[in-house]
């Protein structure tokens, strides 16, 4: 069977559409480019299913520099400026423009590491049109912030511990949400809550001992009513919780 699929919601239900993807068996991350094509991190490389499509394109897209991904590519996002980021489950990461070059540089979070990236966050954009990027690493438990999406391999901001000393563990999943300018993080302890405001990131530990103390994946939106909502699942379950206004 396929591992990727497109699933549409419909009157009766779901439908769901098989992609090609020429022979990778494991999609890792998945990232939708503004002119609608999507792209994907396999085993095999970067795979491009072009709007419209139900067939990757035949080629998949490596990096020429060092061992590319590491054993795979983690994580991928597009920033406000068109501009790929790919992150290896071993190895640092890199930014391409569009169309995709391959000869873009190797970068490193902190030097001399393995760095072990799971989630790339393009986030908030300031008044001068520079954007943020939130890079959360799996293994070195470290949030990091990059200033400039267009400079990404300078200024970075380290933070080992949130802003009141608690050590962060390492990260699974995030999301950004536009209307607030927040990063919600999925870690080992709970959820980490950023906004450049707060100046850094803040863990957000489980009320009772136990429970949902270790976040898999968490998504903001708004429910019919146009509350604002955070999805958690948890090893234990899937919790909603309702956010202020």
């Amino acid at each position: 069977a396929s591992p990727l699929q497109v699933f549409e919601a419909t009157s009766g239900g779901c439908t769901n559409t098989p992609i090609d993807t020429r022979n990778a068996s494991r999609i890792y991350s998945l990232a939708l480019r503004a002119n609608g094509d999507l792209w994907a991190a396999s085993e095999l490389g970067l795979l491009t299913l072009p709007k419209g499509s139900v067939v990757v394109d035949p080629t998949p897209l490596r990096f020429n520099s060092g061992d590319d991904f590491g054993t795979r590519a983690e994580a991928l996002a597009f920033d406000a400026h068109d501009a790929l980021w790919v992150a290896g489950q071993a190895d640092g990461y890199w930014r391409s423009p569009m169309p995709f070059d391959p000869a873009s540089p190797y970068m490193d979070l902190v030097l001399g590491t393995l760095d072990y990236i799971r989630v790339v966050v393009p986030a908030a954009v300031d008044a001068t049109g520079s954007q943020e990027v939130i890079v959360l690493e799996a293994a070195g438990d470290l949030f990091a912030r990059i200033p400039d999406a267009t400079a990404p391999d300078s200024s970075v901001e380290r933070f080992p511990r949130d802003i009141f000393g608690e050590l962060l563990f390492a990260f699974r999943d995030a999301d950004y949400e536009t209307e607030t300018g927040t990063v919600w993080a999925a870690n080992d302890r709970g959820l980490v809550h950023y906004a450049p405001v707060l100046g850094g990131p803040v863990l957000l530990l489980p009320p009772t001992a136990g429970l949902c103390n270790q976040v898999d994946a968490v998504s903001v939106g708004r429910d019919p009513d146009g509350n604002r909502v955070l999805l958690a699942l948890c090893a234990d379950g899937l919790y909603a919780v309702v956010l202020p206004p």
